[in-house]
């Protein structure tokens, strides 16, 4: 895992992979970016694990062995307190949401139906700025994922694209504020990236980005 300034410059190495904790991914910042939550796998399962900026202080703060279910793709908060993070049985197999609280590790589950379509989560849950709503990109078959939004209230699943005719994959969400979602899609044979507003049911985007792929909008 490495920071750099957004304005650029030399990288700074804060973790790397161990023999137990491997294949690092899905870094985010705490509230005060005093730390970094990351996904790594260990074994065959995966953890969230949470490291000061310095490179001390690193702790499993969810999985690992303890808890039998495999982590990924922390997503903060508005408050700060908790992340929202995809869960299941295995790395293959991300199939529910829970919220996870940053100082004690405690678990709230919220949602274990992603809707009639997504089989499971491809690649990422991200949770809207106001905390109302997670996006996330789900398998649907046949290997094709699509964007979904979750109404975190209501547990409704909406299903947001769809390409007929076309085995296109949408991955990859981000919000763009409260009311849009921004998404990567091989549309066309190449990676670009489009937006839509979360009320969206099953249409294709509009094109943000002619070149682009994992799209993460910041604050």
């Amino acid at each position: 895992l490495l920071t750099v300034a957004s304005s650029g410059g030399t990288p700074s190495r804060i973790f790397s992979s161990t023999a137990t904790q491997t294949n690092l991914r899905h870094p985010i910042f705490n509230k005060d970016a005093s730390k970094v939550i990351f996904t790594y796998d260990t074994g065959a399962s995966s953890a969230l694990g949470v490291v000061n900026v310095d490179g001390t202080g690193f702790v499993t703060l969810v999985g690992g062995g303890v808890n039998p279910l495999a982590y990924a793709s922390a997503t903060l908060y508005p408050d700060g307190l908790s992340v929202l993070a995809m869960t299941g049985n295995s790395v293959s197999s991300y199939t529910q949401l829970e919220k996870v609280s940053l100082d004690s590790g405690g678990i709230t589950p919220l949602a274990n139906n992603l809707g009639l379509e997504a089989m499971n989560i491809a690649n990422r849950v991200v949770i809207s700025p106001d905390g109302t709503q997670a996006a996330f990109d789900g398998f649907v078959g046949s290997g094709v994922s699509r964007i979904f939004v979750l109404n975190l209230e209501s547990k409704q699943v909406t299903t947001m694209t769809d390409h007929l005719g076309e085995l296109a994959n949408d991955a990859f969400p981000t919000w763009v504020g409260n009311s849009k979602v921004g998404f990567t899609s091989d549309s066309g044979q190449s990676d670009k990236v489009y937006a839509l507003p979360s009320s969206s049911i099953k249409t294709s985007g509009g094109l943000q980005l002619a070149s682009g792929t994992e799209p993460w909008f910041g604050p």
